[in-house]
């Protein structure tokens, strides 16, 4: 049996999954090096880089030169960014809110922590 809640589909907020969480790192940590994004996002830098200037040309954040290190780019959401991502989140909030509404706070925890485990394993894979 359907729930009688609607949820948005995080798909209308108009982005993939790679560009929603080069957002939600944006929004969490900026201004962020593209090497940051590709480490939170487990992409690769080149990945995360065209990825943040597809993001950059639909002015939903900037990217610019680290003063301190001419080498490093770092992106700032920008203003239509900070209103997607805040979009996205209350999405996502939705979604988190219905999947773990049959689990109590210590099987969250657990889960959670299974999970961070499952992604440091990953940071380097064999």
């Amino acid at each position: 049996m359907r729930s009688s809640r609607t949820v948005v589909p995080l798909k209308k907020s108009r982005s993939d999954a790679k560009r929603r969480r080069i957002l939600m790192v944006a929004h969490e940590h900026q201004p962020v090096s593209v090497g940051e994004v590709a480490e939170q996002t487990i992409m690769e830098p080149s990945t995360a880089m065209r990825a943040m200037q597809r993001l950059e040309s639909d002015a939903l954040i900037t990217i610019v030169t680290r003063r301190s290190d001419q080498r490093v780019s770092e992106a700032q959401l920008t203003r239509k960014g900070y209103a997607t991502t805040e979009r996205v989140l209350k999405a996502a909030s939705r979604v988190y809110r219905l999947a773990f509404a049959s689990l109590d706070a210590p099987q969250v925890e657990t889960l959670i922590g299974l999970l961070a485990e499952v992604h440091r394993a990953l940071r380097n894979p064999i």
